[in-house]
C-alpha cells in the first residue's frame, strides 16, 4: 500500500521551508511509475520556491516490493549516527507484522530481507541493484575492495561513499557516483572494473565471514566499516 501526506520540506541551497506532498510508504508493485523515478534519481523532485533550486527532500519513507523480496526503510541523512538503533527497530518493524500473518502469506514473504538506507541516492541505489539482479551485500564489499585499493585517488577527496549508478553503456563495468559524507553531493564519477565484483562473488563465503554485518544486518554500506566514527 502507499501513501502520501504533506510534510514540510526544507531547501537544502538556500533554507526555505515549504509544504509539500511526499510519500510516507510506496509499494513499487502498486505504482511502477514512481519505481522508474526512482531508478533514475528524480523521485520526489523538488523546486524551492524561493531560490529555484532542484532537489530531493530527506524523510522518512518505507519502500517494498514484495515479488522481488523489496523492503526498505529510507531515512535522512543526519539520522546515520544513529544507524545501530535504528537497524534494531527497523527489525522489530519488520517482523512483528509478519509474525502475526496468515500461514499463506507468510509463506509468500520468504526471503524477503530488510533494508535500512540513508537519504535518497541509497533508496534508489538499493533499489536499481534488485532490479539488475546484483546481491547488496556483495556490491558493499566490492566497494570497499575498490576503495582499499584507489586510497591514493580517492583519500584526497575527503570522507565519501560510493553510490552504484549503473553499467556503463559499452561494458559491464560499474557506474559510481562518489558522494560528499556530509550533504551527498556528487563530487566526482568513476568506473569500477566488473571483475571487482566477480572476485568478491567468487570469494562469497570467505567474504560472509570478513564483513558479516553486510549479510546480516539492515545497514547493507561499506560506510558502517569506512565511516563508522562518522
Amino acid at each position: 500500500m502507499s501513501q502520501i501526506k504533506p510534510q514540510l520540506v526544507t531547501c537544502p541551497e538556500c533554507g526555505f521551508a515549504e509544504e509539500r506532498t511526499l510519500f510516507v510508504s510506496l509499494n513499487g508493485e502498486r505504482v511502477p511509475t514512481q519505481v522508474l523515478h526512482l531508478l533514475d534519481d528524480t523521485f520526489e523532485e523538488q523546486v524551492c520556491g524561493q531560490c529555484g533550486a532542484c532537489f530531493r527532500p530527506e524523510h522518512e519513507l518505507l519502500y517494498s516490493h514484495f515479488a522481488l523480496r523489496i523492503w526498505i526503510v529510507m531515512m535522512p541523512r543526519a539520522m546515520r549516527p544513529r544507524f545501530a538503533a535504528l537497524e534494531a527497530a527497523v527489525l522489530s518493524q519488520f517482523q512483528q507484522p509478519f509474525a502475526e500473518a496468515p500461514p499463506l502469506v507468510s509463506a509468500g514473504l520468504a526471503g524477503v530481507r530488510p533494508r535500512l538506507v540513508f537519504g535518497q541516492p541509497f533508496l534508489s541505489e538499493a533499489v536499481r541493484v534488485i532490479e539488475l539482479g546484483i546481491e547488496p551485500a556483495l556490491l558493499e564489499a566490492a566497494k570497499l575492495f575498490f576503495f582499499r585499493r584507489n586510497l591514493g585517488r580517492l583519500m584526497p577527496l575527503g570522507p565519501h561513499e560510493l553510490t552504484f549508478r549503473g553499467f556503463v553503456p559499452e561494458g559491464q563495468d560499474l557506474q559510481l557516483a562518489v558522494r560528499r559524507l556530509g550533504d551527498g553531493a556528487i563530487i566526482e564519477e568513476l568506473t569500477m572494473p566488473r571483475s571487482v565484483l566477480d572476485e568478491v562473488t567468487a570469494e562469497r563465503e570467505e567474504i560472509a565471514a570478513r564483513y558479516p554485518e553486510l549479510f546480516a544486518r539492515p545497514y547493507v554500506s561499506a560506510a558502517r566499516y569506512l565511516h563508522a566514527a562518522e
